[in-house]
């Protein structure tokens, strides 16, 4: 399944880089529907296909990045 679509591709470039706010905008949620594990990110590499944000319902919850292809990836 396709996570990031051209509208969603649009917003992160009009948001932009978002490495300095002390309260940055969460632009798309990721959810796990099996599971507890749920990617809020707030900027999107187009390049690397990777995004930075909140991830919650692993072992601790942080900021960090993550791969949109390891999540297409995923088999529920």
């Amino acid at each position: 399944m396709k996570l990031i679509t051209k509208t969603l591709e649009d917003r992160f470039n009009e948001i932009g880089d978002q490495s300095e706010s002390l309260d940055p905008i969460i632009v798309a949620k990721f959810f796990n529907p099996c599971g507890s594990q749920t990617w809020y990110a707030s900027e999107y590499d187009q390049q690397t296909e990777v995004c930075f944000g909140y991830v919650t319902g692993m072992d601790f919850d942080e900021w960090g990045t993550f791969s949109i292809q390891e999540l297409e990836a995923l088999k529920l």
